[in-house]
This record gives structure tokens, sequence and C-alpha cells, in this order.
């Protein structure tokens, strides 16, 4: 394939996330299939990131206008990627769009209202289900080989410093200027864990969808949204997710998704790059797959789409029910230890005890104020609002 046939693509956000994606575009293992021909970027020194000869711009409307591209990767904060991916499907793209995808059900069927009239395709960045691990899991549970799937419980205990809410102004809001932006433990960093659940769901009854939901929110420290989480949702088909999530871990664990069925409980593990069915290991790669190189497969050969915009119905009404939800409790300042870091220059806040919380909540099937935790409360019921269901591009 010579440069004239390489897949033309565009960039919006070459800092932060979107590193990434440059070092993909620029890798020479993807050199015969993509070529990229411009970057975006609030900040113009970012120019500098690109390669040479690939034109910059600090408005994206001016990009899509002036350099047309087959497809175009939005990797922006999540309150900017509905107008910035239905520009770019307005402007004749196919749209690779990070995760979470929209902040609200309203934003989701208008932009599946725009690739249908525009005839194009929207991928989302949930690279888990591309990989190898997450690929299998949907299979066996799809084929019944796990029995009638009861229960799933996602799990996950991460650190995060002073630095990760200093990051961007949106960083620890839910809104920002009567905006919804949807920063949040289960809705932003641990997105990939609660979209694998729901996939799982998805693949053990087509039909059923989250009709309903309990959460705990709580904050440790002084922001606006939870970064701890426990969460119960009933799906229409009877099946049921937990959730139990930190940011102020005692020690970091990576985020577990246990699949129990009637007739086996399989466990996706090592931020989803490893399976196991019965305690015994699947022998797979460890890849957490790669959103760009299937949507390319998907507009080269025909390769099934495998995370469409319309796949992600569900985890976008579980956003918008975080959103609009009560504010997180905040947790006694004597359940909490400070640590700075030996350079004093960071630090980070533990919650005592959360690591053998999360581990209770995920095999009990409980909430966090079911299994008596002292500083948690009762949870918020919600009903959910039913995601449009269209077919997948």
């Amino acid at each position: 394939m010579d440069a004239a046939e390489a897949t033309t693509v565009a960039l919006i956000g070459v800092r932060g996330f979107g590193q990434k994606y440059m070092e993909l575009l620029t890798s020479p293992a993807r050199a015969e299939h993509v070529r990229m021909v411009s970057g975006c970027d609030i900040a113009p020194d970012a120019a500098a990131d690109l390669p040479p000869q690939v034109p910059f711009y600090t408005d994206f409307r001016a990009m899509l206008r002036e350099c047309p591209a087959d497809v175009v990767i939005v990797a922006t904060p999540p309150h900017q990627h509905f107008e910035m991916a239905r520009s770019a499907l307005e402007a004749g793209s196919d749209v690779l769009m990070e995760k979470p995808p929209v902040v609200s059900s309203a934003e989701h069927t208008a932009l599946l209202d725009v690739c249908r009239s525009r005839h194009r395709v929207c991928q989302i960045g949930f690279q888990n289900l591309v990989g190898a691990p997450m690929q299998r899991l949907l299979q066996l549970t799809a084929e019944g080989r796990l029995g009638e799937i009861r229960d799933i419980a996602v799990t996950g205990a991460w650190i995060r410093r002073d630095s990760y809410y200093r990051r961007s102004r949106w960083a620890g809001h839910r809104t920002l200027d009567g905006v919804v932006v949807a920063d949040g433990a289960a809705t932003n960093p641990f997105a990939h864990a609660v979209m694998n659940a729901l996939a799982i769901a998805e693949a053990a009854d087509p039909g059923a969808v989250p009709v309903r939901m309990e959460v705990e929110s709580y904050r440790c420290r002084d922001i606006a949204t939870d970064d701890t989480i426990s969460a119960r949702l009933d799906l229409s088909g009877g099946q049921r997710i937990h959730i139990a999530l930190t940011l102020c871990a005692e020690e970091f664990a990576d985020p577990v998704v246990t699949v129990h069925g009637t007739g086996a409980v399989a466990e996706l593990g090592a931020t989803a790059t490893t399976l196991s069915v019965d305690g015994a290991p699947v022998e797979l790669p460890a890849d957490r797959g790669e959103p760009l190189d299937n949507l390319l497969a998907h507009l080269r050969e025909g390769s099934p789409l495998l995370v469409p915009l319309t796949r992600t119905a569900a985890f976008t009404s579980f956003v918008e029910s975080m959103v609009t939800s009560a504010p997180p409790h905040p947790v006694p300042a004597d359940a909490l230890e400070v640590h700075a870091d030996d350079d004093g220059q960071d630090r980070r806040v533990v919650l005592r005890g959360i690591n053998d919380v999360i581990a209770e909540s995920g095999s009990e099937a409980k909430l966090f104020s079911e299994i008596g935790v002292p500083w948690a409360q009762p949870p918020e019921a919600i009903r959910l609002a039913q995601p449009t269901t269209v077919p997948r591009h």
C-alpha cells in the first residue's frame, strides 16, 4: 500500500492522552496503513509534537474544514467529545473517540442520528473490548459456557495523588461552569472496568439493560465528585452488577471483573490482560487491544467494528445517572490518612481499610453499607434512563 492509499487520520487533542495516539499514528508498524494529516490542540506549543510537515491547528473546526481526513480521533476531555465528534462526522470523517464517549443519553442519541444520516461510524476507545481476554470472555458468556449469569463484580483500588487533581480545571468535578464534565471514580478512571461488566451482561442477555441503581458515593478529598464508590446495577434480565472502587487505596490493586455463573466463575484481571475460569488460567495473549487498529481493519477490510457507539448506550446511561445523583458523602477525617511523597511535592489521601472493604464487597455482592462499614451511608436508589437501541454500525 502506498501513501496515497493509506487511511488519513487527524488528531484533536495532541497533548495529554493524545500522546498515546501520537505514538500509534507515528509507529513504523502502522506506516503502511496510516498517514497523519493534521493535529489540533489548544496549546500552541503542541505543534512541536507533530511530525514534520504535518499541519497544526488550535481550532478544530478550521482543521476539519481545511484538512479533510478519513478518520478523526477525538482525545480531549469528556465534555468536549460530543461537539467535536459531531463536527467531524458532519465533515465526512469516521470517528474514534476516547472514553467516556459522551456525558448524557441525549448526546448519545443525537450522535447516533448523525452517524446514520452521514453513513459514518464512531468507534469508542474502550480498548479492553478489543483485547483477546475480553473477547474470549464475551464468547464464553454468549455460548452459555459459564451457565446463567447471576452477578458480575467490578473491584479496583487505585492511588491518585494531589497532582492528579491539578492536571486540569475539570478534574474532580461532576460539573464545571454549568457544563457536565463527568469526572468520578467509576465514570472516568475506572470506566473501562464498568464498561466491561456491562458488555458481559449484554453478551449473557442481549436484550437486558440496566434499569435501576443503588449507589453510595463518597469523597475522601475536598473535591466535587466521588473518589470512592459502591453501587449495584439491576438489569432487566435479572442480572446484577456490583461495583466497588476507590482512588484512595492503601495499596494499588488493578481492576478485576468477576463473572458469577451457575456453571463457572470467570475472572478478568490485570487490567483485562488475563482471564481465568474456576481459577484455571486461560492461555491468551496479554493484550488489551487497540480500537484504532480495529477501526482501520473495519474500514479497509470490513472487519466487525468491536466498540461502536451503539454498544456504549448502557454505559452512557450509567454516567448520566451518576452525574445527576446526590453529591458524594464526605468520609470522616478520622478514617483517613494523608501521606506525603519523599520529596514533599505531592500527597495522597488513604482511606484506612478500604482494600479489605472492596474485596469483601466484591466477593459478597454487597454494598459498603450492607457489610457494616462504620462510615458507610444508606444507598440512593435511581431509575436509569433507558438507552436508545439501534442496529450496530
